[in-house]
């Protein structure tokens, strides 16, 4: 084992084959993030008023990921010429994620980079969006995003242990493991490529009301294009990522996905979301 002199990070990590963002707006209120509730505050474009958003998000900000909300908030910036202005805090620099859920949700102007696990302590069904080889592809995971079922969730949102060696192992992906330098404290990579890791910002239903409908729609647009070229990015570059692993010491291990396969197959069972899978499937129709 290496020496531990950074991260609260420990020796076997789990890869995850790619990641994303994806645009999700909760809140407090009955409408969705897709419309202004009814008896909307929302102001005027020409009224010239700065509306200011602050994005928190765990990623440093050397990750692609952190790079991908910049390139969201820049564009932003543009198109609504400065009167939507969207900050990034990286490394968790507001506080704890689900600290950061609250406040969005009641409404402040705070958003989050988030995850499915997550969200399934307001949504439950949710949850099952990080199961593992729930899909086994980027395009596949938009596909079940696309569904019925997900808008459904997506509208009920609407209304340090390595250094102590108290854990042995953690699960990461590669741009985290890269940006956070995980090889300063861990050896090896156990290739799972268990879970597609959707992430998505979310932000207070109350504070998204506020904007001027042509801003609403600005913001989901570029969230979601800027969203998906970060995703492509992070796609092809996963090889590269590999390598800087490796070059900094670590090993790959080439696992039999088949056996991880089967042995997840009573989780979902035990949750009760087998049935949920098979429904996502066929709407999205996606292969089982």
């Amino acid at each position: 084992m290496k020496k531990i002199s950074r991260r609260s990070f420990l020796a076997v990590c789990g890869a995850m084959a790619a990641t994303a963002a994806l645009t999700a707006c909760g809140g407090s209120s009955a409408s969705t993030a897709g419309t202004a509730a009814s008896g909307s505050t929302a102001g005027s474009a020409a009224s010239g008023e700065v509306f200011e958003l602050k994005l928190s998000t765990t990623q440093t900000d050397t990750s692609m990921i952190y790079q991908g909300l910049q390139a969201a908030a820049d564009k932003v910036a543009e198109d609504t010429d400065g009167h939507v202005k969207v900050t990034i805090y990286p490394s968790s620099q507001l506080g704890g994620e689900e600290d950061m859920i609250d406040q969005a949700l009641q409404g402040m102007g705070i958003a989050v980079l988030t995850d499915a696990g997550r969200l399934s302590s307001y949504v439950n069904d949710i949850g099952i969006m990080n199961m593992a080889y729930i899909v086994d592809n980027y395009e596949d995971g938009m596909k079940l995003m696309a569904t019925d079922t997900f808008k459904g969730w997506d509208a009920d949102l609407a209304n340090n242990g390595i250094q102590t060696k108290s854990i042995d192992g953690c699960e990461v992906q590669y741009t985290s493991a890269v940006s956070s330098k995980i090889y300063e404290v861990c050896e090896y990579v156990s290739k799972t490529e268990h879970i597609n890791l959707f992430n998505m910002v979310i932000c207070g239903q109350a504070w998204f009301d506020k904007l001027p409908a042509e801003y609403q729609e600005v913001m989901k647009k570029d969230f979601n294009d800027c969203a998906y070229n970060n995703a492509q990015d992070i796609i092809a570059a996963q090889a590269d990522m590999e390598k800087t692993l490796t070059d900094n010491g670590m090993t790959i291990v080439e696992v039999d996905k088949d056996i991880f396969r089967e042995a997840v197959k009573p989780a979902y069972e035990k949750l009760g979301w087998t049935e949920l899978r098979e429904q996502l499937y066929k709407e999205a129709g996606v292969e089982a």
